[in-house]
């Protein structure tokens, strides 16, 4: 996997001694950078293997063992686990997957606003915290104008590509096929592209109609349901353009409704707030109660808050696996211990 010896050479870069010298984490060896240049294919793919088994996949083990045992988690992740394995989950991406890479959450992208609207970020606050992310948005684009809305969207939600980071670089190994997500940045563009498997269709707006055409050809597509960072048509933000994506026939709508009603959905880096997204797949759920078993790995809240949280997913088809530490970190764990259940470790990196 391109992408785990990436992280191994990131972590090399950063045991840089104060005398100049590197060392390994895993061993009481000490380099120079000289000897390094002069070192030999079959000591770097020793120290690469070392690395990768006593201390990134010992560490991410390690972090599954205590998130496993939380509240249900153990089997619904063996669950998981089992679709994956038959090529059947599709991930639904949201911006807690593109933090790392130094992009905003949505609500904090919003609250940045006020520093051109004027509008007082207390007034942003709370209408977030009642859950009113559209018309935040709506209140904060007529406040500062179209021109300036288009240009904050395009400066803020741009990747500088060599800010990549976090486990959203995992996504590629686990899911090839197809990936929704409603952020309107081009950071999952990015990492595929990086990963050597770049979607062959990235569809936004009307183009979502073509779902069904380019899903049937087994092409590697990627569905923005909420469009793109580069483009102000088919961008779904504020409350009328929510109206337009999320009624009977529209694009969005219809291919979120056909992938929830036949492919479970991993919801990773979304937050499930109340929005559209999740009052759509309320619908669903209720229309249709044969609708297969979702998962979404979510921050465990406190225990009074969880046990309603837990009762209202299951409501939606949604089965939470909880985690309680660092969000980058636990995320990574989880996604690893999809790829070691899979035997992705088991002679699969080329070393």
């Amino acid at each position: 996997m391109k992408v785990v010896e990436t992280m191994f050479q990131e972590s090399l870069q950063a045991s840089i001694n104060d005398r100049g010298n590197v060392e390994f984490g895993n061993s009481d060896a000490e380099f120079t950078p000289v000897s390094i240049l002069k070192s030999d294919e079959i000591a770097y793919r020793a120290e690469y293997r070392a690395w990768l088994n006593d201390v990134w996949l010992a560490k991410n083990k390690y972090r599954l063992e205590e998130i496993l045992p939380l509240h249900g988690n153990a089997k619904r992740f063996s669950d998981l686990c089992s679709s994956v394995a038959a090529n059947n989950v599709v991930p639904m991406v949201g911006s807690g997957m593109s933090k790392a890479s130094g992009l905003p959450l949505w609500g904090e992208f919003l609250l940045g606003l006020s520093a051109y609207s004027g509008i007082d970020q207390q007034i942003i606050d709370g209408m977030l915290e009642a859950g009113q992310y559209e018309e935040a948005v709506d209140c904060q684009a007529e406040a500062v104008g179209k021109a300036l809305f288009d240009e904050r969207i395009e400066h803020d939600l741009r990747l500088e590509e060599s800010m990549l980071s976090g486990p959203v670089r995992l996504l590629p190994e686990v899911f090839p096929n197809l990936v929704l997500t409603t952020n309107l940045d081009d950071v999952l563009e990015h990492v595929y592209e990086v990963a050597e498997q770049r979607f062959i269709n990235v569809l936004v707006g009307r183009d979502i109609e073509r779902y069904r055409q380019v899903h049937a050809l087994g092409r590697p597509t990627l569905l923005k349901l909420h469009g793109d960072y580069r483009r102000d048509d088919g961008r779904v933000l504020g409350v009328r353009e929510y109206d337009e994506a999320y009624t009977n026939g529209a694009p969005p709508r219809e291919a979120l409704s056909l992938i929830y009603r036949t492919r479970p959905l991993l919801w990773i880096g979304c937050s499930l707030v109340i929005d559209r997204t999740v009052r759509l797949v309320e619908e669903i759920a209720a229309e249709d109660p044969s609708i297969p078993r979702h998962f979404a790995f979510l921050k465990l809240p406190d225990d009074a808050k969880r046990i309603d949280r837990e009762k209202e997913l299951s409501q939606h088809h949604i089965f939470p696996i909880w985690y309680d530490g660092d969000h980058d970190d636990d995320l990574e764990a989880l996604i690893v211990g999809i790829l070691d259940r899979n035997a992705r470790f088991s002679g699969g990196l080329d070393l």
